[in-house]
């Protein structure tokens, strides 16, 4: 999968700055990937594993579940507190 997959199925739920945001986020935190990471193409080198895992986070998004939960996180004043359904 491209980046450019990724933000296209993001804005089938966000607007297109809201996606870049969303998509930067999930691929930093969940993926650990840096900016130069996915400049780079990393996501074109994903195993088959992560490509799993980057649809099953794609698909939660899509349905409407907020960020913060699908990456069970949120930061707030610095901060990073995990969060569940039921927290926002």
């Amino acid at each position: 999968m491209k980046y450019r997959d990724v933000i296209a199925t993001l804005q089938a739920h966000y607007d297109a700055g809201e996606s870049r945001a969303v998509a930067r986020l999930l691929l930093e935190k969940a993926f650990s990937l840096s900016w130069a990471d996915v400049l780079a193409r990393a996501l074109e080198d994903f195993g088959a594993d992560q490509e799993h895992k980057l649809q099953t986070l794609l698909g939660r998004l899509v349905e409407g579940e907020p960020v913060q939960y699908v990456l069970g996180e949120a930061e707030f004043r610095g901060r990073s507190f995990r969060v569940a359904p039921g927290v926002l």
